[in-house]
């Protein structure tokens, strides 16, 4: 009953795994002048050099087409009062979910029709 029990909840586990692997979105690296204004922007690179996540910034947002709302404000204030401009970024890392890979499927050819012995 242990053993049926153990097995079980490993299965279980192995289940979770893998589906929250499958869920995780991937980022890209997008230029600003190419980002579309609808997209999810997770972090930030600046021309520095600097990387920052969205956490790090004071009333920002991860929510849907937030890019737009990054490049109307003039600057980004960090949660330790840090300023950066918003000129100064370079990339945007923006959400991407994978696509799921469709496997081609083959329909079975029409099976031939017999001669029919009507001579």
């Amino acid at each position: 009953m242990k053993n049926l029990l153990l097995i079980i909840a490993l299965g279980m586990m192995a289940m979770s795994l893998t589906l929250s692997a499958e869920a995780r979105p991937m980022l890209k690296r997008v230029d600003v002048e190419i980002a579309k204004e609808g997209s999810v922007a997770m972090a930030i690179e600046t021309y520095d050099g600097d990387f920052f996540d969205l956490a790090e910034f004071n009333k920002m947002k991860k929510y849907r087409g937030n890019v737009k709302a990054i490049m109307d404000k003039p600057t980004l204030q960090l949660e330790n009062g840090e300023e950066i401009d918003v000129n100064g970024i370079r990339y945007f890392f923006v959400a991407q979910k994978k696509k799921k890979l469709k496997i081609p499927t083959h329909k079975l050819p029409s099976p031939e029709k017999k001669p029919s012995d009507d001579y």
